[in-house]
C-alpha cells in the first residue's frame, strides 16, 4: 500500500473515533442525573426539606430569607454529604456548621440534619430555590455499605421590586450609637474633636451598609477617616457593623452647627421605613479667637475709661486738621478719614499672631480684614496666604511650614495702603 495514503486513512479513522467520543459525551451529559437509592430504604426513612423562612410572603429584592435544609433518618448510615446547587438568582452565605442531633421519629431512634442559609435576592420575580441532595452511604441489613440519595424538592419564592429612593436597606434592626472624645463646643486651641459613629444591622452583610457621609458645615472642617466593616454570622442571620471616624476643626472659632443626617433604613419585621438620626453638632473653639476677642474688647472698654480724654483728643484734632487740609467732606468722607487715623483690630491681631509665630491666629484675621474690606478674591491676599490652610487644618502628612509670617504680613501692609489711598 502507498505509504502517503496509509497516513491519510489513519487520519480520517482517528478523526471519525473523536467525533463519535463526543457524541457520546453530549449525550450523557444530556441526561439527568438519577439519585442513587437503596430498595431497602422506605420513603419515611429517610426525608430531606428546604423551609423558607421569610419576613413577608413576598420579600423584596436584597432582603434576607433564611433557608433551612432538615433532613430525618432512621436508616444507619456511614457516610454522608450535602451537595448544594448553583444559587445563580441568590446572594447566600451559610450560617455556621451544619448540626446533627439525636431524635426520635415515629418512635424510631434517628438522626437529624440542619443547615441554615441566608439567601438575598438578586432581582425581582419569581425566584427557585433548586433542589438539595444529600448522598449518603448506608448500612445495610447484611452489613454492606449501600449509596443513597435524598433530594428535597425546588421551592419557589416570589420577590418584589425594592422601593425606590436613596440607599436601599433592608434590616431586621437597626442601632446606630453617636459619641465624641471630647466636647467639641470648647476646643482647645488648635486641637480637634473625634466623631465616632458606629451603626449595626441585623440581617444584612457589611457591604449592604450606606457609605460614610459627607460632613459639612460653613466653619467647620471634617476629615474623615478609614471605615471598617464587619459581619458577624449568627443561627438567625449575618450582623453587620460599619464603624466611621471623622475629625473636626473649627475654622474661625466661633461656632458652627454640622447638620444632622438620617440614615433611613427599612425594618423587615415591621415593613416600615425608619431612619435612625446623627444628631446635629456644634463646634466652636473659643479658646482660639472668640476669648480672645471677648478680652481684647474688655481691655479696650478699660483703656477707654482711664485713658485721658484730653490727650485723646488733641491727637485726634491734630490729625484730622493735617488731613483735611483744603478739603470739604460730607459725612461718609468724614468717617473714611477717621478710618484711617484708626488703628486697624484685624491688624493688631496679625501682628500678635506673627510675634507668637500662630498661623492659624493670623489667617483667621487677615480673612476678616479681607471680608470686611470687600477684598477675599485679590490676588496679592491669596498670595499672602497660600499654604496656611494646608498649614493650619492639613493632616500631619499633608501640612507644610507656614513660613515667614512676617513677610506675609508685609504684603498685606501693603495692600492696606494702595486701598487707604482710594478713599
Amino acid at each position: 500500500m502507498i505509504p502517503g495514503r496509509t497516513s491519510v486513512l489513519q487520519a480520517c479513522r482517528l478523526a471519525v473515533a473523536a467525533g463519535l467520543a463526543l457524541v457520546l459525551v453530549c449525550a450523557f451529559a444530556t441526561f439527568p442525573i438519577r439519585a442513587e437509592t437503596a430498595d431497602f430504604v422506605l420513603p419515611d426513612d429517610a426525608r430531606l426539606t428546604v423551609t423558607i423562612d421569610a419576613a413577608a410572603p413576598e420579600p423584596y429584592a436584597r432582603e434576607m430569607i433564611l433557608v433551612r435544609i432538615r433532613g430525618l433518618y432512621t436508616v444507619q448510615m456511614t457516610l454522608e454529604t450535602l451537595d448544594q446547587p448553583d444559587l445563580t438568582d441568590f446572594a447566600w452565605m451559610q450560617l455556621g456548621r451544619d448540626r446533627w442531633t439525636s431524635t426520635t421519629a415515629e418512635g424510631r431512634p434517628a438522626r437529624s440534619f440542619e443547615r441554615v442559609m441566608a439567601l438575598f435576592p438578586k432581582r425581582a420575580g419569581v425566584l427557585t430555590v433548586p433542589s438539595f441532595r444529600h448522598h449518603l452511604t448506608l448500612l445495610a441489613p447484611d452489613g454492606s455499605r449501600v449509596p443513597h440519595d435524598v433530594v428535597s424538592a425546588p421551592v419557589a419564592v416570589t420577590v418584589q421590586v425594592p422601593p425606590s429612593g436613596g440607599w436601599w436597606l433592608p434590616a431586621r434592626a437597626l442601632q446606630l450609637t453617636d459619641r465624641f472624645d471630647r466636647d467639641p463646643t470648647a476646643l482647645p486651641p488648635g486641637e480637634t474633636a473625634r466623631r465616632t459613629v458606629t451603626i449595626e444591622a441585623e440581617g444584612i452583610s457589611a457591604d449592604q451598609l450606606p457609605p460614610i457621609p459627607s460632613l459639612r458645615a460653613p466653619g467647620v472642617i471634617a476629615f474623615p477617616e478609614p471605615e471598617t466593616r464587619t459581619t458577624r454570622l449568627t443561627r438567625e442571620g449575618p450582623v453587620a457593623t460599619v464603624v466611621w471616624h471623622w475629625t473636626l476643626r473649627s475654622m474661625t472659632g466661633e461656632p458652627a452647627t454640622v447638620p444632622e443626617v438620617a440614615i433611613r433604613w427599612f425594618d423587615t419585621r415591621t415593613r416600615k421605613t425608619e431612619a435612625a438620626v446623627m444628631a446635629a453638632a456644634t463646634v466652636a473653639a473659643p479658646g482660639r479667637f472668640g476669648a480672645a476677642v471677648a478680652g481684647t474688647g474688655e481691655r479696650l472698654a478699660a483703656i477707654r475709661a482711664v485713658a485721658v480724654p484730653g490727650g485723646l483728643a488733641a491727637g485726634l484734632a491734630l490729625g484730622l486738621g493735617l488731613l483735611l487740609a483744603g478739603r470739604r467732606l460730607d459725612a461718609a468722607g468724614l468717617r473714611r478719614a477717621l478710618s484711617r487715623l484708626t488703628p486697624d483690630p484685624d491688624r493688631r491681631t496679625m501682628r500678635r499672631a506673627v510675634r507668637a509665630g500662630d498661623a492659624a491666629a493670623f489667617r483667621a484675621a487677615a480673612l476678616r480684614w479681607a471680608g470686611r474690606n470687600g477684598c477675599v478674591e485679590d490676588d496679592q491676599v491669596a498670595t499672602a496666604l497660600a499654604g496656611l490652610g494646608v498649614a493650619v487644618f492639613g493632616r500631619p502628612a499633608q501640612a507644610e511650614a507656614p513660613g515667614d509670617l512676617r513677610r506675609r504680613l508685609h504684603a498685606i501692609d501693603r495692600l492696606m495702603v494702595r486701598r487707604r489711598r482710594r478713599m
